[in-house]
């Protein structure tokens, strides 16, 4: 891809050396700046932009932060080898999914306006097809990750396996061996097939005669509304619990016009949680407790 062969040739122009930082703050420091790059872009969604600004402006804030992130990598490295694994399986992949879901949406909101409805079904359909294939040829892979399984993760999430292999992903090999590894790619495009997927779906929704568009948002952050789809789930309260949490997680998205994202990576990112790990749920039952004792008062 034209967009990331670029941020590797700025990456080498910009490269110098740095003071080293403990590798503890560094990991707290790649955390923090993926929470904080979905909070912007969550932010940038919700803005009253067009869906063509909103991608565009999404693309410059994750591109900037794309070039941090290998910069530290570079200069500070890995502390252990599971952080390495953590970084590579969980982190960057988020990061370039995200370049990649809004890429995808700018072109087609590029495209919309001087198209037919039939020529941009197809370039939706096209366009899912494109990531689509990636899947298809790593399927004994996507299966192992998608189950939660971690006892190839140093085989699949370290750079210096000796049977790395070369993976390429639209035609962009990953040519930086200090910022990739054989199959972080491939979890990117695992999860941003899954957003654009959602998204493509919604344009169509959006679309149908009579469909009833809910003026309701949702305005927290996706990772409580995950939290809040696997509680409901978990608990039987909806279809006696044989509800699939993605089945019920269309609806949501539906009614309050918001994307979850890729909700079995963000389910899998709250189990990594080394302390309130239902927060959201917690907060549900303290707001509820304060108002019914106000209530009474």
């Amino acid at each position: 891809m034209f967009i990331l062969n670029l941020l590797e040739t700025f990456s080498n122009l910009i490269f110098r050396s740095y003071p080293t930082v403990d590798n503890t703050v560094f990991m707290n420091k790649y955390v923090e700046l993926l929470s904080s790059l979905e909070c912007q872009v969550e932010t940038i969604g919700k803005s009253n932009l067009n869906a063509f600004a909103r991608s565009e402006k999404s693309i410059t804030l994750i591109s900037a932060k794309i070039l941090e992130l290998r910069t530290w990598v570079r200069v500070d490295g890995f502390q252990s080898e599971e952080e390495e694994i953590d970084f590579f399986r969980e982190i960057k992949p988020r990061v370039f999914a995200l370049l990649s879901f809004h890429t995808q949406v700018l072109d087609l909101e590029t495209r919309e306006s001087i198209s037919t409805a039939d020529e941009l079904e197809f370039l939706m359909k096209d366009k899912l097809k494109e990531l689509q294939s990636v899947l298809k040829e790593n399927t004994q892979f996507i299966s192992y990750y998608r189950s939660g399984a971690t006892h190839l993760d140093k085989l699949y999430f370290t750079r210096n396996h000796e049977h790395k292999q070369v993976i390429v992903v639209n035609n962009c090999r990953n040519t930086d061996p200090e910022f990739s590894t054989s199959y972080c790619q491939v979890v990117a495009h695992v999860q941003a097939f899954s957003l654009f997927s959602e998204y493509v779906e919604r344009k169509k929704n959006s679309s149908f005669p009579g469909f009833a568009v809910s003026n309701l948002r949702w305005t927290e952050n996706k990772v409580a509304l995950v939290e809040l789809i696997y509680a409901l789930q978990s608990s039987g309260a909806i279809s006696d619990g044989r509800a699939d949490v993605k089945e019920i997680c269309r609806q949501f998205e539906m009614i309050f016009n918001f994307s979850a994202g890729d909700i079995y990576r963000t389910f899998l990112s709250i189990k990594l949680r080394k302390s309130d790990r239902t927060r959201f749920i917690d907060s549900l039952s303290t707001t509820l407790r304060q108002r019914l004792e106000a209530s009474e008062a």
